[in-house]
């Protein structure tokens, strides 16, 4: 993972200001690379820090029991939301045709999920909230979350 090779070169350059990314940062491989740094943030999808809905806690219980060994992340929580929301798309729909699917998950508005209350734009961009996550003593830490206006 380029990212974090840059950051730390960032780093080690003498660049001191806070370094702010995307929610592909969320990544084992991006925090080993960059765990003796501060003042880097990203924004995420998912928290289990902070659930924004019902739906995180559900999936948050749900995740614990399937793989209790393991931490959950963005990564799981954005894969659910997909399942929910394109079983939800054919239910509204009423049909598995994959043009009156599209149509259905073009009108998604207001849908609960996992990482946020879901509203497609135009553009089929999700509206929702986001988490910011910040690297501190080698580990992904929550530090808010901005809801969308």
């Amino acid at each position: 993972m380029e990212c974090g090779i840059l950051v730390a070169k960032a780093r080690e350059m003498g660049i001191n200001v806070p370094i702010l990314g995307g929610d592909t940062w969320e990544a084992e491989e991006f925090l080993n690379q960059v765990t003796a740094y501060q003042d880097i943030f990203f924004s995420t999808h998912f928290t289990a820090e902070e659930p924004v809905t019902q739906v995180s806690t559900v999936f948050l219980e749900a995740f614990a029991d399937k793989y209790p060994d393991k931490e959950v992340n963005a990564f799981a929580a954005l894969g659910f939301d997909t399942y929910i929301l394109a079983k939800d798309a054919i239910e509204r729909a009423g049909s598995a045709q994959p043009q009156a699917i599209r149509d259905a998950l073009a009108q998604t508005s207001g849908f609960e999920g996992a990482t946020g209350i879901i509203t497609l734009d135009a553009n089929g961009d999700a509206t929702k909230t986001a988490v910011i996550k910040k690297v501190a003593n080698g580990q992904f830490v929550y530090e808010t979350k901005v809801d969308p206006k």
